[in-house]
């Protein structure tokens, strides 16, 4: 089993719209949907606030080379996209337009968002708004790729919960830090458990951090 381990950390600091993984609230946490932390939502509370979450009500898919566009529209066949297949820029900002003004969107933000590496063959436009919800913000500090031994399972295999925001949490962890891979030696095991110990345990903050089980 695949496992990313992330140290994140509540923030006062709301994200800028052009963080990576903003538009799918990947920064934040809201009130209603805390069910996943061993922890009551008001262990955070020096961090608790109104944040904006992001609503995307439609996508509009620009098409880039008219070959993807049958691709396209197999794939983003829901009512909540809007695919393009424009020839130039001009053409591009004209059909978005039209098609902005004929839904009655125009009560809604644009972002434009680059493709990535996996779908060079499109774009997107975000139609958002902006709702205001109780939760907190929150930043990466620290990531721990695989890396643990079967201990790391004896306290962190809990039925929907992925999230864990105690001293002991990180500190359980850091014991299960060891061989992994046929081709550990020695020092790579003593160079994860430093990096481990600097990223995740020393730069734990109560109140404030938890690490995030990614599988």
């Amino acid at each position: 089993m695949g496992l990313d381990i992330i140290h994140n950390k509540a923030t006062l600091k709301k994200p800028s719209p052009d963080t990576v993984g903003y538009f799918c609230n990947d920064d934040l946490v809201i009130e209603e949907e805390f069910d996943s932390f061993n922890v009551p939502f008001g262990h955070f509370e020096k961090y608790i606030q109104q944040v904006e979450y992001v609503v995307i009500e439609r996508t509009i898919v620009v098409v880039q080379n008219k070959k993807f566009l049958a691709a396209a529209k197999s794939r983003f066949n829901d009512i909540e996209y809007f695919v393009i297949a424009p020839k130039t820029n001009e053409e591009e900002q004209e059909q978005i337009h039209t098609y902005i003004h004929q839904e009655g969107l125009g009560f809604l933000e644009e972002y434009h968002r680059e493709p990535s590496s996996q779908e060079v063959q499109w774009k997107f436009v975000e139609l958002y708004r902006i709702d205001h919800k109780t939760g907190f913000y929150t930043h990466d500090v620290g990531h721990q790729r695989k890396g643990v031994n079967g201990r790391f399972w004896e306290r962190f295999n809990v039925d929907n919960i992925y999230c864990f925001a105690l001293q002991e949490d990180f500190e359980y962890a850091y014991s299960c830090v060891d061989f992994y891979w046929q081709s550990d030696t020695k020092e790579d095991v003593r160079e994860r458990k430093r990096l481990f110990k600097e990223n995740f345990v020393d730069t734990f903050e109560l109140g404030a951090s938890y690490l995030y089980l990614s599988y």
